[in-house]
């Protein structure tokens, strides 16, 4: 788990997706533990992270939530995924998770709540 506490009200929202018991059985991390937004550059240090599609097109971007936010917020399969910074600060993914994911799994309920 996170000992990272969210900032600000974006983070909050993003914290209230984070699927925890989905998140340990899947254990899939970022390859990276410093990251920056390709948006607009900034380093990621809060809570989340997010890999996602850029508004309708295909081009996918590293973001930071406020980023994410900005080109239509969502999550899922080909779309978006959340990571959270663990305590020993690396992200894990804990929303948005592949369909095979899902699957293998089990959790049905994820797309129920794509939209940020």
């Amino acid at each position: 788990m996170t000992n990272k506490q969210p900032v600000g009200a974006i983070e909050q929202r993003l914290m209230k997706k984070e699927n925890w018991s989905m998140a340990s059985s899947v254990d899939c991390y970022w390859h990276e533990d410093e990251c920056r937004c390709d948006l607009c550059g900034k380093k990621i240090s809060g809570r989340h992270m997010i890999d996602g599609k850029r508004g309708d097109s295909y081009e996918f971007a590293l973001m930071c939530p406020s980023c994410h936010r900005s080109e239509g917020g969502k999550f899922g399969d080909g779309i978006g995924q959340l990571y959270s910074r663990t305590s020993d600060k690396r992200w894990l993914l804990t929303f948005g998770f592949t369909d095979d994911q899902l699957a293998e799994f089990g959790d049905e309920d994820e797309d129920d709540d794509n939209d940020f």
